[in-house]
């Protein structure tokens, strides 16, 4: 059928889509599966989104009381000075 010639050393070898499917592919799979098990894994440890917005909304509402807090404190101080 397809033929695909692959140069090894000195000698030239075709290697047919059937030895292809039987031989490569399988590895190839194997290899992509052990990846993607390694990144799944990897991943299942970041939080989901609405876990992320919401500690961002609190980190942000946190943030605009300590300033609003910063610019209340300094404006005590320059009353005081």
């Amino acid at each position: 059928m397809h033929g695909i010639k692959i140069i090894m050393s000195k000698k030239q070898t075709v290697l047919t889509y059937e030895a292809f499917e039987e031989h490569l592919l399988p590895r190839i799979q194997k290899s992509f599966d052990e990846r993607f098990d390694k990144l799944d894994e990897k991943v299942s440890h970041l939080p989901t989104k609405e876990e992320y917005y919401e500690r961002e909304d609190k980190t942000m509402g946190e943030l605009k009381k300590l300033r609003e807090e910063v610019s209340a404190v300094n404006f005590q101080y320059e009353r005081t000075t």
